[in-house]
């Protein structure tokens, strides 16, 4: 069945050759009257998928972005091993002294029985003579091994006995050492302990330290145990505090001298 624009157009195409035909003998050229535009057709088939592109060039790297919050706290490891044990540290020097206590007073007490009369029997006589033969004993006993340890690494001044190792250290150590001993670092009171420290350092012929710094008052000179000293034996224009010297060395001529405390110096102890 023809559609009603096909009609339309065939009808226009044949009035117009009739109108042509009665105008003219001559032959004319043939006019084309346009038609009305025809529907749109309808859409083609999806053609097929082209051939794969190659990589495009790669591009600027972003910004960085922003710091992620921080993640739960891992496990507690296990404990590691224990480590070997260091070795002893130097002593510290000691305190200083402390000031002196209020006199406290006791109460008196009550006063005790009333002892028996003494005995003036002679059977006491024995029994002191016997205690007096073994004090005797032991003062004997006594001398033999002071003697025996002076010999060997020592000397003696009055009531004090100066021993050695024999071994060189610095002040610390050495007060360290004879402070272990029960004793403290060779400290002259007088002419005769000063030379007697000296027998000891000529003997191994090593300058040693004295009981004598100024650590607990720089500039002032003390014993360990605060005191200031009562004797002293300075080489000529010492003490000149050139540097750190804090502590004191004995020279061979007996003389002092202020040194460094880290200095390597003779030990020698002194016990009374």
């Amino acid at each position: 069945m023809m559609t009603r624009p096909t009609k339309v157009a065939s009808i226009l195409t044949v009035t117009a050759m009739l109108i042509s035909l009665s105008s003219s003998e001559t032959p004319a050229a043939c006019s084309v009257i346009q038609g009305l535009p025809g529907l749109n057709g309808r859409d083609g088939r999806d053609g097929t998928n082209g051939l794969k592109g190659d990589p495009g060039v790669r591009g600027e790297p972003g910004p960085q972005g922003e710091r992620g919050s921080p993640g739960q706290p891992g496990k507690v490891g296990p404990k590691g091993n224990s480590g070997e044990k260091g070795n002893a540290g130097v002593g510290g020097l000691p305190g200083s002294k402390g000031q002196k206590g209020d006199n406290g007073v006791g109460l008196q007490g009550l006063p005790g029985q009333k002892g028996d009369k003494g005995n003036s029997d002679a059977s006491l006589s024995p029994k002191i003579t016997s205690l007096e033969s073994r004090v005797a004993a032991i003062e004997r006993m006594f001398t033999t091994f002071k003697n025996a340890v002076l010999f060997a690494r020592g000397s003696s001044s009055g009531n004090k006995v100066f021993v050695t190792s024999g071994k060189t250290m610095n002040y610390m150590e050495s007060n360290e050492m004879c402070t272990k001993a029960g004793g403290r670092v060779a400290t002259p009171l007088n002419a005769d302990e000063n030379r007697a420290i000296l027998q000891i350092a000529q003997y191994y012929n090593i300058f040693p330290f004295l009981g004598i710094t100024d650590l607990q008052t720089e500039g002032t000179f003390r014993y360990e145990n605060g005191e200031s000293i009562k004797y002293s034996n300075w080489n000529l224009r010492e003490p000149n505090q050139d540097g750190e010297e804090d502590c004191v060395e004995m020279y061979s001529s007996g003389k002092w001298n202020d040194k460094k405390c880290q200095e390597q110096r003779l030990n020698i102890c002194e016990f009374f």
